[in-house]
């Protein structure tokens, strides 16, 4: 389950105002919707170096297809996975993995950041333990969101990437 879908559920699972405000149309595969990556070409680099992809792969894409896209056209065709995408990046920032499908967000959590800061991060706060708030980004790469976020909730916090 990507983070976009688990985000969705979690703000219809609150029965509130959140659940009123428009969404994007709900997304049916990872091709439906999908994450604008902070710096793709970085990216791009740490899949190769990571053995997710080859340079001449990349070179081949980005002769026909140019620099834009080219992280959801890999995904897309399966070279690599959302999950490959957050291992690197939770590599690179020193952070872990986090997996929101395989346990339950209490919505309360939804009151920690507002939630067009969740949208604008694709951001989803899920723990609150031993003064930091836990927040996992889909873009953990996003140094904006790790800087912003901590001042929007006005206290620390522990950022993951989720796939």
């Amino acid at each position: 389950m990507t983070l976009q879908l688990h985000f969705r559920i979690l703000t219809e699972a609150s029965g509130d105002w959140w659940s009123n405000l428009p969404l994007p149309n709900t997304p049916k595969t990872h091709t439906d919707f999908y994450t604008v990556y902070s710096n793709e070409d970085y990216l791009i680099q740490l899949l190769t170096e990571g053995g997710h992809l080859t340079s001449e792969h990349v070179a081949e894409i980005r002769g026909k297809l140019g620099d834009d896209g080219l992280v959801q056209h890999f995904l897309d065709h399966g070279d690599i996975t959302e999950t490959s995408i957050a291992e690197v990046s939770a590599s690179n920032v020193g952070t872990h993995v986090i997996d929101l499908s395989s346990g339950f967000i209490d919505p309360a959590f939804k009151d920690f950041i507002p939630l067009a800061d969740c949208r604008r991060f694709n951001a989803v706060p899920f723990r609150d333990e031993n003064g930091y708030l836990d927040v996992a980004l889909a873009d953990v790469l996003d140094f904006e969101a790790q800087d912003a976020i901590p001042h929007i909730v006005n206290r620390e916090c522990q950022f993951y990437a989720a796939p």
